[in-house]
């Protein structure tokens, strides 16, 4: 037997999911685009990732393009032992998700220099709400701190003959620098993602800023 959900139900979901993606639109910077992408990481955890992205264009004569992480929304429940993803791992994945979104010139033709930020100091957010049953649910999902240090990871590369993306002629290895925000991070470990210490509806921060030790700048 087939259970035929109302279309009201789906209405919602939608409207809630395009203001969700307004909402971080709204944190690109002008000209750049907006792109969330879903991962599973070593650890079996699921992870939403929400990023701006600017497409090559020429800066200061050379071929660049840019990404910067918002964030991490957890998909899985915290009790399964997620807590936050490593910073090189899901680094690498959006830059292999950027080389879809854009065009990578030919070895031949030039080398594109990407440069991609994360952030170092992030805090958990919860978000609450009840459906239609009056049922509570609640999704966690990690954020920057407002002045946090980002980490600034600098890569070039280029599409070879056989379509593979690969080092530029030259560069041996990316590079990484930090940049300072002027916040710092309240503790150095992080903490679980706290579950609501009572139903509520809507957006709350819900921990001190953190630096675990999985946010780093090699």
């Amino acid at each position: 037997m087939k259970t035929k959900i109302p279309f009201f139900v789906i209405f919602v979901v939608a409207f809630l999911s395009s203001l969700s993606v307004f909402a971080q639109i709204e944190l690109c910077p002008e000209g750049w685009s907006y792109s969330s992408e879903t991962y599973v990481d070593p650890n079996g955890c699921e992870w939403q990732i929400d990023f701006c992205y600017k497409c090559p264009v020429i800066i200061g004569g050379e071929l660049g393009g840019s990404i910067k992480v918002l964030n991490y929304h957890l998909l899985n429940p915290a009790e399964n032992g997620c807590m936050a993803p490593d910073q090189e791992w899901a680094t690498n994945r959006i830059i292999s998700t950027y080389f879809s979104l854009c065009t990578i010139p030919p070895c031949s033709e030039g080398c594109l220099k990407i440069v991609s930020e994360w952030p170092l100091c992030a805090q958990w957010y919860t978000f609450g709400w009840r459906d239609l049953q009056g049922n509570y649910h609640y999704h966690n999902w990690l954020g920057e701190c407002l002045d946090g240090d980002f980490c600034q990871r600098t890569s070039k590369k280029c599409r070879n003959a056989d379509g593979y993306i690969v080092p530029c002629a030259g560069w041996l290895y990316d590079t990484y620098g930090i940049i300072e925000g002027g916040g710092y991070c309240q503790v150095e470990q992080i903490p679980a993602p706290p579950p609501p210490q009572h139903d509520f509806e809507g957006e709350q921060i819900t921990s001190v800023c953190f630096r675990y030790i999985g946010f780093t700048c090699p």
